[in-house]
C-alpha cells in the first residue's frame, strides 16, 4: 500500500471538513477596537514567520488561520506587549511583565490569525495551533509547551531547546514530521503520522500510541553534537 498517497488523501479531506466546521475569528474592526470580552485587535502586514519572546512567563498564544492578519491581546497585557515586522517577519516580544499576575489581575493571553505560516519561533509561552493547514511548518521551541490541534501538515519540524512539551493530539494528520528534542523535553504524540523521524538521545519523555513500526525511524544524536546542528 502506497502511505504517501493514503496520508495526503486524508489530510486533503481533512482540511475540506475544517475549512466547513471550523470555527472563524471576530469581525474585522479598527486597531483600537475592543473585540470578545476583552480583547483588542491589531491588524498586521502578512507575515510568513512569526517569533514570540516573553520576558517573564508564561505568555498563553493562541494560533488560528485566517484569510487577514491581525492580533489579539488581553487589554489587561497590553501596555506590555511590542510588535515589530521585518518584512515577511513579524516579532512579539514583551517588556517589564508583571511577575505576580495576580495582583495586577493581568491575563498574559495573544491571539494570533494569519492566513499562513512557514516557521514558527516561542520562548516561555504555551503556544496551540488550532485548525492550522499548511504544507511545511518549521517550530523553535525553548522553555516552551507546544500544542497542535485538529491541524493538518505535509511536513511538521519541530527544535526544542532547555525543558519543553510538545504535544500532538490525535485529530492532526500530519504526513511527515522531524521531530529534534534534547533529554529535558517531554514528547507525547497520538497522531497517526506517516513519516515520523525522532532525533534524541533517549526515548525517555517519549509517549507515541498511533505510530506503526515501519513509519518510526529513532536517531540517536548526543546533545553536543545537536546543539551545534
Amino acid at each position: 500500500m502506497n502511505y504517501r498517497i493514503y496520508w495526503f488523501g486524508m489530510l486533503c479531506f481533512t482540511v475540506s471538513c475544517f475549512i466547513s466546521c471550523g470555527p472563524q475569528p471576530a469581525e474585522d474592526a479598527e486597531s483600537t477596537d475592543k473585540v470578545d470580552s476583552g480583547y483588542v485587535k491589531y491588524p498586521m502586514s502578512d507575515f510568513k514567520h512569526l517569533k514570540i519572546n516573553c520576558d517573564y512567563g508564561r505568555l498563553a498564544v493562541q494560533v488560528y488561520q485566517y484569510d487577514k492578519p491581525y492580533v489579539e491581546v488581553h487589554t489587561s497585557y497590553q501596555k506590555y506587549v511590542n510588535f515589530e515586522e521585518r518584512g515577511d517577519s513579524l516579532i512579539i516580544y514583551t517588556i517589564k511583565s508583571p511577575k505576580s499576575t495576580k495582583e495586577s489581575l493581568v491575563k498574559k493571553r495573544l491571539r494570533i490569525y494569519v492566513p499562513d505560516l512557514d516557521s514558527y519561533e516561542s520562548e516561555i509561552s504555551q503556544t496551540t495551533f488550532t485548525n492550522f493547514r499548511t504544507e511545511r511548518l518549521d517550530v523553535k521551541l525553548k522553555n516552551d509547551f507546544f500544542r497542535v490541534y485538529e491541524c493538518g501538515f505535509e511536513r511538521l519540524s519541530v527544535t526544542t531547546e532547555d525543558a519543553c512539551r510538545v504535544v500532538i493530539d490525535n485529530e492532526n494528520v500530519v504526513l511527515a514530521a522531524n521531530i529534534r528534542m534534547n533529554e529535558e523535553s517531554y514528547l507525547n504524540c497520538e497522531a497517526p503520522i506517516g513519516e515520523f523521524v525522532l532525533i534524541k538521545e533517549t526515548l525517555n519523555n517519549v509517549r507515541m500510541t498511533e505510530i506503526p513500526a515501519a513509519n518510526f525511524k529513532w536517531v540517536k544524536k548526543l546533545e553536543t553534537n545537536l546543539s551545534n546542528q
